[in-house]
């Protein structure tokens, strides 16, 4: 094959390099960008994962909290309810000796104690270990109504209590599983964004994978690119020559012919002569 076919055919060459080598810039260039794209992605799930997160672990928080207090209301209505217990019991024990109503305990109170005032000394002393005996007896009845109504009032205080607190824990406890159920939620979501963001960081090591054997096919074409330029330019140098020495070997025989036919000479082919000692003898 000759210099200059050989020329042609590398140079042909070299152009399908430069060309594969732009193809393979932008093809690389294009895979920087969806790396990019992916990882934003999957930046933006990340944050999207962890609000889910903070909101479920807020809700746990909360759950745990208003777990605390609604024990706390129960063991505190526990306590009531066995005081309220006691208290009825009491109760039952006490009522059974109240044989008369307070307002007439009270009556006959009053008139024991207005007898003792106005009755004279003398007569009073013959009835007055009967008389200090009906008013102990009158003051333990009036002590038992007092403790009968004190306890009916701790009673109604604690049933109103253990209501206030029944009701309460209702309420809690209707707020707890809304929080159960929104926790679930969150972190079902928390779960779902995850696996979303784990394809989202598979496809980004795909894509920079992709990147990284673009970098490696351009460095390749790069370097062969390199390599072909040299032997082309050594090549145009080589067939430059040759057709300079073609060129030259061609006026050599059209002054040989000149010579021959005693023409003469122009002032470059008189140049070329001087410069050619083989033609001057």
């Amino acid at each position: 094959m000759g210099s200059e076919e050989e020329l042609r055919r590398l140079e042909e060459e070299f152009s399908a390099l430069m060309e594969r080598r732009e193809e393979l810039d932008a093809e690389v260039e294009g895979w920087v960008e969806e790396r990019g794209r992916l990882n934003e992605r999957v930046k933006r799930l990340r944050d999207q994962a962890r609000g889910f997160r903070k909101k479920r672990d807020e809700a746990n928080r909360r759950v745990q909290e208003l777990r605390t207090e609604i024990l706390r209301l129960r063991d505190g209505t526990d306590s009531m309810k066995s005081e309220l217990q006691e208290i009825t019991r009491r109760l039952a024990e006490i009522k059974p000796s109240l044989t008369e109503d307070r307002r007439r305990l009270e009556e006959r109170m009053r008139r024991l104690e207005w007898e003792v005032m106005t009755t004279p000394t003398k007569e009073m002393m013959e009835r007055e270990e009967q008389v200090a005996k009906d008013i102990k007896g009158l003051k333990r009845q009036l002590e038992a109504h007092d403790e009968v109504e004190r306890l009916e009032a701790r009673r109604l205080e604690l049933r109103a209590e253990i209501l206030a607190d029944q009701i309460r824990v209702k309420g809690l406890g209707e707020e707890l599983e809304r929080l159960r159920a929104g926790s679930q939620l969150n972190h079902k979501k928390m779960i779902e964004v995850f696996e979303e963001m784990d394809r989202g960081k598979r496809e980004a090591d795909g894509a920079h994978e992709k990147v990284l054997e673009g970098r490696r096919r351009l460095k390749e074409v790069s370097e062969e690119t390199h390599n072909l330029r040299g032997r082309l330019q050594h090549l145009r140098e080589e067939v430059k020559v040759r057709k300079k020495e073609k060129l030259k070997e061609e006026a050599i025989q059209r002054i040989k012919e000149k010579l021959r036919k005693g023409e003469k000479l122009t002032l470059e082919e008189l140049r070329l002569i001087y410069n050619i000692p083989q033609l001057c003898n």
